[in-house]
């Protein structure tokens, strides 16, 4: 026999071939709720239990996450006058005046793999809802998150902190280190921009310090590549033949060129995967292709 947080009860068969047959028919495992689960937007007036209430926390937290992150903090809200202002927020959610309690799944600013947070709390929201069918209650999923607007109004009920709304996060001192000429490391300089991008955009909270780092580290040494190759020329001497060869900087340009697209990739791909708004104007990429421009044009 087996039992996990109010399935009823099932006979464990014998053989597999029994169990794929429950399996298709939607018996046993808990896989009544898969198909029984629909979603419901009348509910009686009566309060659920907070046994019950706790029985679906645990099914949603039971979810699984990237790399076990397990980002998510719920709102239990019973309060019959917030959950009046909460039904405001979206058009669709004007059924949830009428509901008992209402759960608002919330995931934390920072994580493991934060690119992957929508995905561990749809996972978590759905154990939720198949939690609540076990139990013999009906549940629907509100459309709020990825609707900026919505998301905002639900923040402003609940009064949950705005996550875009931290400072950023001090860069480390080799971003701006004086160099042998006398200059100044631009790193530091690229960190902030592609920073404040990533803020206006609403991202600035899921792409990682380390990672805008390494990204304005390898741009900021391309650019000072590329203003050596200009000043130097494109041709070196080989240190034994005296012969002319290509310029190391040349090479290592590259190198540092293909660190820093690579690297915008992760970034642009983060912001592909949480950004709700479409984008399309100019990118701190297309500013670091004007200072190379730029080098050409002082040098």
């Amino acid at each position: 026999m087996s039992k996990k947080y109010g399935q009823p009860e099932y006979e464990v068969p014998d053989n597999k071939t029994e169990r794929g047959r429950n399996m298709q028919r939607g018996q046993g495992y808990g896989m009544n709720s898969i198909f029984h689960r629909i979603s419901v937007r009348k509910y009686q007036n009566r309060d659920v239990e907070q046994e019950k209430i706790e029985l679906m926390l645990k099914a949603a937290m039971a979810a699984p996450s990237a790399c076990n992150q397990q980002p998510w903090e719920f709102y239990v809200v019973k309060d019959k006058a917030v959950i009046g202002r909460l039904s405001e927020a979206s058009p669709y959610a004007k059924c949830a005046r009428d509901a008992p309690v209402v759960f608002v799944p919330c995931f934390r600013s920072k994580g493991i793999a934060p690119k992957y947070f929508n995905i561990d709390m749809s996972a978590a929201v759905e154990n939720l809802l198949l939690e609540a069918d076990e139990l013999g209650l009906g549940a629907v999923w509100m459309g709020i998150s990825p609707d900026e607007g919505r998301m905002k109004a639900v923040r402003e009920v609940l009064d949950i902190p705005e996550v875009e709304g931290v400072a950023m996060p001090k860069p480390h001192d080799f971003l701006s280190a004086e160099q042998r000429d006398g200059s100044v490391l631009q790193a530091q300089e690229i960190y902030t921009e592609t920073w404040q991008w990533l803020k206006g955009i609403g991202c600035a909270a899921k792409v990682s310090p380390q990672l805008l780092e390494r990204y304005a580290m390898c741009s900021a040494r391309w650019v000072q590549c590329e203003e050596m190759t200009n000043r130097m020329g494109f041709l070196s001497k080989h240190p034994t033949t005296g012969k002319p060869i290509p310029s190391p900087f040349i090479n290592i340009g590259i190198n540092y060129m293909n660190q820093a697209v690579r690297l915008w990739n992760e970034i642009f791909q983060i912001v592909k995967e949480n950004c709700s708004t479409e984008y399309g104007e100019s990118t701190p990429q297309d500013d670091l292709m004007e200072r190379l421009l730029l080098s050409l044009i002082h040098i």
